[in-house]
């Protein structure tokens, strides 16, 4: 019992790696061009983009085809840099910077060659990459994100989705209400999300973001109590409480950036 506690105490810890991670990375020579400078523009790119993705006719609209140009080809720019730029940082980060890139480029040529509805769907799912740093950015983007939340449509997309999409634009207060709102639905519902991707996402949101230990564990608590868990989940979870209270009296960590 001792070692499975052990292994579940350690899968938890993991979730915080990625901070920590961050901690201990090489600092680059300081130049204008800082992580959270070009982050800061990848940011103000996404926020002119992500509203305008949210709806087929606006981003097909030809009198908006040249603000979306222009926004995709910054935004492709700011990706490449901050891609060289990561080489410098650890694991984490040069893997985020170089999918950034990627899904970027992909959004960029899908749109120059007139395949407008694969663009679309492609600007509309960077908020994944946008979560993987979301703690990397600077508070400043929490207001941005306040006011960019209501300019986009969620009408059509799901509880997970929008969970997704308030974590990237640093609405933590409602991403967890709605990652919790998410898990206290129907199984079928959670299932179709992804039960083990949408815990590992509110935890790391929970914990790594904001440190309420107390409230992940009220969580995972009420949680595993629920009828039609998958046996491997709930296997997972009645075991996270105990790693929790292990957390409880470690420090609390700090978040960095290169």
């Amino acid at each position: 019992m001792q070692r499975l506690c052990h292994q579940h105490v350690c899968g938890l810890l993991f979730l915080l790696s990625f901070s920590a991670q961050g901690q201990t990375a090489p600092t680059p020579t300081p130049t204008p061009d800082t992580t959270k400078a070009i982050m800061e523009r990848i940011r103000e790119n996404i926020e002119v983009l992500l509203p305008l993705s949210s709806n087929r006719a606006a981003f097909t609209d030809p009198a908006k085809k040249s603000e979306i140009m222009a926004a995709l080809k910054a935004l492709a720019d700011s990706s490449a840099v901050l891609q060289v730029h990561g080489q410098d940082q650890n694991r984490s980060f040069r893997y985020f910077s170089r999918s950034l890139a990627r899904d970027v480029n992909e959004a960029f040529s899908r749109f120059q060659e007139g395949k407008l509805d694969q663009s679309q769907y492609l600007v509309a799912h960077l908020s994944d990459d946008c979560i993987a740093c979301h703690t990397r950015l600077s508070k400043s983007g929490s207001n941005a994100g306040e006011k960019l939340f209501p300019r986009i449509d969620v009408s059509t997309i799901s509880l997970h989705e929008k969970a997704k999409l308030l974590t990237a634009l640093h609405q933590t207060s409602l991403a967890l209400q709605t990652f919790e709102t998410l898990l206290s639905s129907s199984i079928e519902d959670l299932k179709k999300a992804g039960i083990d991707n949408v815990l590992h996402e509110y935890l790391v949101l929970i914990i790594r973001q904001q440190f309420d230990l107390q409230r992940a564990e009220k969580t995972l608590k009420a949680f595993v109590k629920r009828d039609g868990i998958p046996i491997h989940v709930q296997h997972n979870v009645e075991h996270w409480p105990e790693s929790i209270s292990f957390l409880k009296k470690g420090p609390t960590p700090t978040n960095s950036i290169g």
